[in-house]
């Protein structure tokens, strides 16, 4: 058996604990918040364990030597995730680790290097990739205190984009599906205002202020914004705000909403004629609306509890209607959230903060957590 200690790191037992012994070789965080077994533990020899400042921890020997498996992050807030919309070939993948900066991964997780040359304030709250990544190489970031970054290069560097904000304490981003032509993209701000700016980050002007105190916590454009105009926000205590203008005006639309803290968005890719978005909410778990956000109904059944954080679509959903939702554990639904079960026995124990589904042979989902790192999923 084995035990996670506050300094002394992880200590093992061979004979149902009446003698202890260090198990460390390779830990270099002693402070141990958290372990997992492998179900096959038997056959696998593979445990986990969580450190308070350096990250997880993976051994497949009992414990008899250990290896960083959040590869190359070194701080373990991972609260963005972003993946290239070429990922199943070019396995590309961003993170924001809150107070180090920008991470970026070109093995599909496997390892990261720092990423924030130009990135003058690390604390990232968002981050969003150009829908034409493979030519343009655009990348946005959105910081607590510094604003906007741009990458044009991959993330090799990045510039400040804030002309025209007079907030820069940002938390969410929106790019148009038509960046390529439109150049447009939304900001949302700690202070309750979103920010559009159509020619791609370079000026900015205000196009929504809500209420002081509702922080503007996720952003999400309709697939189909080139026609139908359509985005929405979801705040911290005003509930879901909808544009069908591009944001020259907005409206709330919370009806059937039980609480008005909305933690993530997601909408459907054929939102043109079903129009289903989700949003999830730390106090009341998962809703549901089929008529583009006019009216909301729960979606909790098989949710243990019902608190939701993060959202995310499966890149087959419009197929076979899967859709994931974090909060400790991860949940899954295959009947767009008809209802919900666990996907998996989740080896962390702090909140799912941000969740990225992506293709590829295996498809994979991407876990990032407010306290143990970023986790990996690979989907039937």
């Amino acid at each position: 058996m084995f035990a996670g200690t506050g300094d002394a790191g992880v200590q093992k037992s061979t004979n149902g604990g009446a003698a202890w012994n260090p198990a460390n070789s390779g830990i270099t965080d002693t402070s141990i918040r958290s372990l997992a077994l492998s179900p096959g533990l038997a056959a696998d020899d593979t445990a986990f364990a969580g450190g308070a400042t350096r990250g997880v921890f993976k051994s497949t020997s009992r414990g008899s030597s250990w290896a960083l498996w959040t590869t190359g992050i070194t701080n373990v807030n991972a609260v963005a995730l972003a993946a290239s919309p070429s990922y199943a070939s070019d396995r590309t993948l961003f993170a924001g680790i809150r107070e180090l900066g920008i991470y970026k991964s070109t093995d599909g997780g496997g390892s990261w290097a720092l990423s924030s040359t130009g990135v003058t304030n690390t604390w990232i709250y968002d981050l969003a990739v150009s829908p034409n990544y493979a030519s343009d190489q655009t990348v946005f970031a959105a910081t607590y205190g510094g604003g906007a970054f741009k990458s044009t290069d991959r993330g090799a560097s990045w510039s400040p984009i804030n002309a025209g904000m007079s907030e820069n304490t940002l938390e969410s981003l929106g790019v148009s599906p038509n960046f390529g032509s439109d150049h447009t993209l939304f900001a949302g701000t700690f202070g309750g205002e979103v920010y559009k700016s159509t020619d791609a980050g370079a000026n900015w002007t205000l196009s929504h202020t809500g209420p002081a105190s509702c922080q503007v916590e996720t952003l999400a454009l309709s697939p189909n914004y080139a026609s139908d105009h359509t985005l929405f926000a979801g705040t911290y205590s005003a509930g879901v705000y909808r544009s069908t203008n591009g944001g020259t005006s907005w409206s709330t639309v919370n009806a059937g909403l039980t609480s008005m803290e909305v933690d993530a968005l997601a909408i459907s890719p054929a939102f043109a004629s079903d129009h289903t978005l989700y949003a999830a909410s730390m106090n009341a778990g998962v809703f549901k609306s089929t008529d583009g956000g006019g009216s909301w109904s729960a979606a909790n059944a098989g949710l243990s509890y019902a608190w939701a954080r993060s959202l995310a679509l499966s890149p087959d959903y419009a197929s076979n209607g899967t859709l994931y939702m974090g909060n400790s554990p991860v949940f899954v639904s295959t009947n767009r959230a008809g209802s919900w079960a666990e996907l998996g026995t989740a080896p962390w124990r702090r909140y799912a903060v941000a969740l990225i589904a992506v293709p590829g042979s295996p498809r994979s989902l991407f876990v990032g957590t407010d306290g143990q790192g970023i986790w990996k999923y690979n989907l039937p």
